[in-house]
């Protein structure tokens, strides 16, 4: 079965309906999302997504995760519990934000500071739309105080090299939308970031600038 594309509209309803069928069920606990799920759940302009990160601390939710994939048309593994091993070393109950509550089960989403810091220890290039949507979120322009951040959350850790780039990149090109970073001429910079990465040298990060100088006020 081919995974289904969810819109951000599409992601809040299932799981709000897992938050309300919990509930009903008398269950109590927590159900935390990260990446992809929960910047679409404070982004509606976001891209879809194909899963849900994310862990859930209730015993029973797997028998609703299987109601809801059968409900939805979603693939079984819909809901991607491994994805606990990706939050971050140090984030305690300030790290999260309360989206739906229903009876004693809640839905609560990363905060912005980690799932940039997370999105920035993941490095992926189809994390970039979501490093620049998070940094404008959090209207940070300057590369040090992005580093910061990830190192509140990743002590003892630094940036890896292509992370640089990714933030570089999204600090650059003053793209700000998935659809802006899908102009040709930052797909091709984006791709010569991957190259270099690979073994390809090319000055990808420097010439952003060049190309889309910021605006002046």
């Amino acid at each position: 079965m081919t995974a289904r594309v969810l819109s951000p509209n599409e992601v809040r309803e299932i799981l709000t309906e897992l938050v309300k069928r919990l509930a009903v069920r008398g269950s109590a606990g927590a159900i935390h999302v990260i990446g992809g799920a929960a910047i679409a759940l404070i982004n509606p302009d976001r891209v879809a997504t194909q899963d849900v990160d994310g862990f859930i601390r209730i015993a029973d939710a797997q028998d609703v995760l299987d109601e809801l994939a059968r409900d939805y048309g979603l693939t079984p593994d819909w809901f991607n519990w491994r994805a606990q091993g990706l939050q971050p070393p140090i984030g305690g109950p300030e790290m999260w934000h309360e989206v739906v509550r229903e009876g004693s089960v809640v839905l609560q989403v990363a905060n912005t500071d980690a799932l940039l810091a997370m999105k920035l220890n993941a490095a992926r290039a189809r994390d970039t739309a979501d490093i620049a949507w998070l940094l404008g979120a959090l209207k940070i322009t300057d590369f040090e105080v992005a580093e910061r951040i990830f190192e509140e959350y990743y002590p003892g850790d630094a940036l890896k090299p292509v992370a640089q780039e990714r933030l570089k990149f999204a600090l650059e090109s003053n793209a700000q939308t998935a659809d802006e970073l899908r102009r040709p001429e930052l797909v091709r910079a984006l791709r010569e970031v991957d190259d270099y990465y690979r073994g390809q040298p090319a000055p990808a990060s420097e010439a952003i600038a060049e190309m889309y100088p910021p605006e002046e006020h």
